[in-house]
């Protein structure tokens, strides 16, 4: 069972086993979907990916946020939890220099700073 990169950026394509025909989704349907999401999210924890996953979806509901303090409670939270001192299923393994990015924009959070991990992710 392996992840086939797709030639649309932020499609994917899985499969639950080897005899399973392979299907490709988008991440709005990851998104919007329990059935998809819970089946990649086990495709991504065998292939210890599932941070990503885990990143995307919270900094999806992230961007949609209003309120200021929320933003800033939001931010503060979701940098403490995938890019933390602490090691732990949901560090993020991104490069230092996106990771130093995000840090700083913490500082003054807005919703667009975890744009760029994003994309990556995609």
């Amino acid at each position: 069972m392996s992840a086939k990169p797709e030639k649309k950026k932020g499609l994917f394509s899985f499969g639950s086993s080897k005899k399973s025909k392979k299907k490709t989704y988008s991440f709005e349907d990851l998104l919007s979907n329990e059935a998809i999401y819970a089946d990649f999210e086990q495709f991504l924890q065998k292939q210890c990916s599932a941070e990503n996953l885990h990143f995307y979806k919270e900094t999806c509901k992230f961007v949609g946020l209003t309120s200021k303090s929320e933003i800033s409670s939001e931010a503060t939270r979701i940098v403490t939890k995938f890019l933390g001192d602490s090691v732990s299923d949901d560090t993020l393994n991104i490069g230092a220099g996106m990771r130093k990015r995000i840090v700083a924009a913490s500082k003054k959070p807005n919703l667009t700073m975890f744009d760029e991990a994003r994309m990556d992710i995609e």
